[in-house]
């Protein structure tokens, strides 16, 4: 795969992965309160440190032996695809109590920090934050797959910010389903072509 299809699928793929996230329903939660553009900056900079902070345990996951990281990342693909629909199915609404929780906790913090602290602890092994690593392990390209979780984070923020209304109307299951797909092909794809070798 060349480093410009890598960096557009990895950005497409985390993109799909953070929109029906417990990390955009905390900013969403969180705009109510302060202001989108506030928002949107603390809660990319969170979002860049846990990319960063992926991409980095990816590569030195990465100097394991390719056939056991290209395995394991295959795995890894399938069993987050799966996950992903179950918990699509099955609904998650335990979020706003959680963001609620930790807003209290941290409310004496200045609320960019405050912000930045919330998104931070809810994206902590987050799916995208697990594909990240995964194909940072795989395609050992760390800075490319980094910036492109960042920024594909950051958009569905972004989007988030902009267009609340739009992704009330969407239901989050069909969002979290096709990015689960996704990662099952992926997965089964490169499975496949390990054993084919």
């Amino acid at each position: 795969m060349s480093q410009v299809a890598l960096f557009f699928s990895s950005f497409g793929l985390i993109f799909l992965g953070e929109l029906p996230d417990k990390t955009l329903v905390s900013s969403i939660l969180l705009a109510r309160t302060f202001s989108r553009r506030l928002v949107f900056f603390a809660a990319s900079a969170a979002l860049f440190l846990q990319s960063a902070i992926a991409a980095t345990i990816g590569s030195l996951l990465s100097h394991l032996p390719t056939k056991i990281i290209s395995n394991l990342s295959s795995v890894a693909f399938i069993a987050l695809g799966l996950f992903m629909i179950v918990r699509a199915i099955r609904g998650d609404e335990e979020e706003e109590s959680t963001i609620s929780s930790i807003r209290r906790r941290f409310s004496g913090l200045r609320p960019f920090w405050l912000i930045f602290v919330v998104v931070f602890v809810a994206e902590i092994g987050d799916i995208t934050q697990v594909v990240t690593l995964n194909l940072v392990a795989h395609y050992h390209s760390a800075l490319i797959i980094g910036v492109a979780g960042g920024l594909g984070m950051s958009a569905a923020v972004f989007v988030a910010m902009v267009a609340s209304k739009l992704t009330d109307r969407i239901e989050e299951k069909y969002i979290e389903l096709v990015a689960a797909l996704i990662l099952i092909v992926l997965g089964v794809v490169s499975l496949i072509g390990n054993l084919r070798h």
